[in-house]
Formats: structure tokens, C-alpha cells, sequence
């Protein structure tokens, strides 16, 4: 019987070929359900439908729901990559939708924050992941508007599309020395570059990488 590790593997080779190399990055993203997390092909998926496995393993971003996607698989495994989590770390993600990036995360071993305003997902995300034994926190809340207290955290990764100054601001608020985030920034066209912010001894390197496409990320919350 075909399973959806065998459709996993396919992906990961695929996510191989686009340019992802951390091999622990490709082993986790073969370890964890995709289809889990994308709510209409989940039952589909669960019951043996080759088309629907196809569709949930394919390299490419999948409509969950109210406007948002889950990631293409390449762009979490270059994320991951990019932030280079050494666990046991802490790590944020803003905007972390129906919670496949936390989970890929918390898989490689990181104390995971996940931040979604829009409650819907925020309990989508939080009954996937406990089903999948989980701990990973899920608030409901702005990314951009969180109290500081939070932090600091050693990885960020902000999973929509926003401005230098919001990738700025939120690495500010939750960020402290030692500390790595990866954020798609607007650099005009619907597209954004990947920005790599690091802070070692109290002062921020930055490199630009990958152009990407996300969804934007907006302020207030849902629900």
C-alpha cells in the first residue's frame, strides 16, 4: 500500500534538487505529515487518495483557508536552512499559520512560539501539532504588537511577506544577542527577498538571499 512517507520521500528529493543541502533539514522534512496540515485534503489523504496525497506533497504552496497558504516545501526547507537551529534553541515564528513550519521546527529539536492572528488557525494549528505529540506554543495574538517579555529568543522566522521596518522591529523586540532571523522582505512587484538578521556582540550583520513570494503579513487580529 502506497503511504504518505512514500509521497514524502518523493517531495524531499525534489526539495533536494531546488537547492536545499542541510541534511538534517531534509530528513525532518520527510518525518513530518504534510497533509496533516492542510485542512481540506487531510481526510482525503488520511483515506488512501493518491490525488490528494500527490497535491499535499507537491513542491508547492496549498490554499488552508482564509487567504492564507502553506508554505511551498523548498521555501521551509530554505528558511530552516537559512536559520541554522542548533538545539536545544528557542525559536519564534510570526505568522505561523497552520503550523507546518513550527512543526518542522520542534522535529529538529527547538523550544518552538508560534504567532497567529487569526484564531481559526491558531486552533488548527495547535490540535495538529498536539496530535502529533507537539509541544509547540500557539498564540493567538500580532506579531507585530506582542509584549516584549517573550523573548529573547535565538532563531525568528517570519513566515509573510513585510517590510524591512516591520522585520526590523519585530528582531528588536525579540531578538537578543546570538539571535538569527529570516524574514521575506518586500522588495516591490507582490516579491520579497529573504533578509538574514544576526546579532553577535551587540552589533547586526545582514545578508539578502532567496527571492520568495508570501502572503502579506497584516496587522490586528481575527476572531
Amino acid at each position: 500500500m502506497i503511504v504518505w512517507r512514500d509521497f514524502a520521500r518523493r517531495m524531499v528529493e525534489v526539495v533536494r534538487m531546488n537547492g536545499v543541502r542541510d541534511g538534517e533539514v531534509l530528513r525532518v522534512l520527510g518525518e513530518v505529515p504534510r497533509h496533516l496540515f492542510i485542512p481540506s485534503l487531510r481526510g482525503p489523504c488520511e483515506a488512501g487518495d493518491q490525488g490528494a496525497l500527490r497535491t499535499a506533497y507537491g513542491d508547492h504552496p496549498l490554499p488552508i483557508g482564509f487567504g492564507q497558504t502553506i508554505s511551498q516545501p523548498t521555501m521551509v526547507g530554505r528558511m530552516t536552512e537559512l536559520l541554522s537551529p542548533e538545539p536545544p534553541v528557542r525559536v519564534l515564528e510570526v505568522g505561523s499559520g497552520c503550523g507546518y513550519q513550527c512543526a518542522v521546527l520542534a522535529r529538529m529539536g527547538c523550544s518552538v512560539v508560534g504567532v497567529e492572528r487569526i484564531r481559526d488557525l491558531a486552533d488548527w494549528s495547535r490540535e495538529v501539532l498536539g496530535g502529533l505529540g507537539m509541544e509547540v506554543s500557539i498564540i493567538h495574538g500580532d506579531g507585530r504588537a506582542l509584549g516584549g517579555d517573550l523573548g529573547p529568543f535565538d532563531g525568528i522566522v517570519v513566515s509573510a511577506g513585510c517590510s524591512r521596518e516591520d522585520a526590523e522591529g519585530i528582531f528588536g523586540a525579540f531578538g537578543g544577542d546570538g539571535c538569527r532571523m529570516v524574514a521575506p522582505v518586500n522588495v516591490g512587484g507582490g516579491l520579497q527577498r529573504v533578509l538574514v538578521l544576526e546579532m553577535e556582540g551587540g552589533e547586526v550583520r545582514e545578508s539578502w538571499q532567496d527571492l520568495c513570494r508570501f502572503v502579506p503579513l497584516l496587522g490586528g487580529v481575527e476572531g
